[in-house]
């Protein structure tokens, strides 16, 4: 299987390209092996059954009684209702499925993400039966440069690199992505996903009422379809040039930083180097601190690129910030952990002033973000400010 589930959940008509340099699509399962697959990792994971011990919240299938009628049955009712009014495949979708079952329906709804495996999957699928018939048995070993691997990796970072782009979430952004999970291997066993399960409430949150305003919208399909393919043309344009190893690069760190980091202060380093491997250049050491010079680059040419980005925002604040942020970010690179914690002490806990040491980790992503769109506007003059 060539996929990884997404978040979101919504019928297609037909596969939608999200990268023609990385040759990543989405689309929903169309075979019926890919949609049984799906449909059997979903019956599972939703078992009543399977989660009666488990300290969290499902949605049963059909209504268990006539005073808790929420059920993923009428949130599928509701979400057809309210979008088969504004988009044509979503009514054909629904006449077509009348008398389906629930499960098979969300099967048939949920957005994958395909990457190009090169053939490798039904290679060793044949290899598999092959062996089988011999009466072999045994597994696959793949090495990190496998096109399995490797493809199916850079999927998964660059769903980070275009999620921080189209992210409704503002200051409460800290590296969340669209992909559900990070491996096409994820669904090849049922168990119980509690990942999964949270986006079947989130679904049907968002079926029930109107969420159009709500920060997490960008994790609901209709109300991010738009921004998604125009953020996703746009970023193809430096996927394939010069600078896309740089920008893949970018990709990875902000996976790492987003899923695979748990230290907030190795986060807060991480998204650093972000902005000082794209705007920073090594100073003459004969002339310069070097670690003065670095900083000063990072914060001129930052909050160039951040107030262009957005001529609303203070430059005197920007300008604060990021030199709080880099002296925090240089005391935890050299070790100076009292200093660290001297800063963290003095932050503000009056009540409604409340300050944290994770608000510098959201201010990364804003201003990460700001010089991203700004790289990809006009990446020649990006260039000509990290050079000089």
């Amino acid at each position: 299987m060539n996929f990884i589930l997404t978040r979101f959940i919504y019928p297609l008509s037909e596969a939608l390209i999200l990268s023609n340099a990385l040759k990543i699509s989405i689309d929903n399962p169309r075979t019926p092996t890919e949609i049984e697959y799906i449909a059997k990792f979903i019956r599972y994971s939703e078992d009543l059954e399977h989660t009666k011990f488990e300290q969290h919240f499902i949605l049963p299938a059909k209504p268990l009684d006539e005073v808790a009628a929420t059920s993923l049955e009428e949130a599928i009712e509701l979400f057809f209702e309210k979008f088969s009014l504004i988009d044509h495949y979503v009514s054909k979708f629904r006449d077509q499925h009348l008398n389906a079952d629930v499960f098979e329906i969300l099967a048939k709804m949920w957005v994958i993400a395909r990457f190009d495996d090169e053939g490798q999957i039904q290679a060793l699928q044949k290899e598999a039966k092959r062996m089988a018939a011999e009466g072999k048995h045994g597994f696959f070993m793949l090495e990190s440069e496998h096109p399995i691997v490797k493809n199916s990796n850079t999927l998964v970072d660059y769903s980070y690199l275009l999620s921080l782009l189209i992210h409704t979430e503002g200051e409460g952004y800290f590296g969340k992505s669209f992909i559900l999970h990070h491996s096409h291997e994820k669904i090849a066993t049922p168990r119980l996903d509690r990942w999964l399960n949270q986006q079947l409430l989130f679904f049907s949150f968002f079926c029930y009422a109107d969420h159009s305003d709500d920060e997490s919208k960008w994790l609901f399909f209709p109300y991010i379809r738009e921004q998604l393919f125009s953020k996703a043309k746009s970023l193809d344009t430096i996927l394939d040039s010069t600078s896309t190893s740089k920008i893949r690069y970018v990709a990875s760190l902000l996976r790492a930083v987003g899923n695979d980091i748990k230290d907030e202060k190795t986060k807060l380093v991480s998204l650093v180097s972000i902005l000082e491997l794209m705007l920073t250049h090594s100073p003459d050491y004969s002339r310069f601190n070097v670690e003065d010079s670095i900083s000063k680059q990072f914060r001129l040419k930052a909050c160039i690129l951040i107030y262009l980005n957005d001529r609303s925002r203070d430059l005197e604040n920007i300008k604060g910030r990021l030199k709080i942020i880099y002296d925090q970010r240089s005391n935890i690179a050299h070790g100076n952990f009292e200093k660290l914690e001297k800063y963290i002490q003095g932050l503000s806990k009056k009540e409604d002033e409340e300050e944290y040491f994770s608000e510098l980790i959201s201010d990364m992503y804003l201003y990460i973000r700001a010089v991203i769109e700004e790289y990809i506007k006009d990446r020649s003059f990006v260039e000509f400010l990290k050079v000089n």
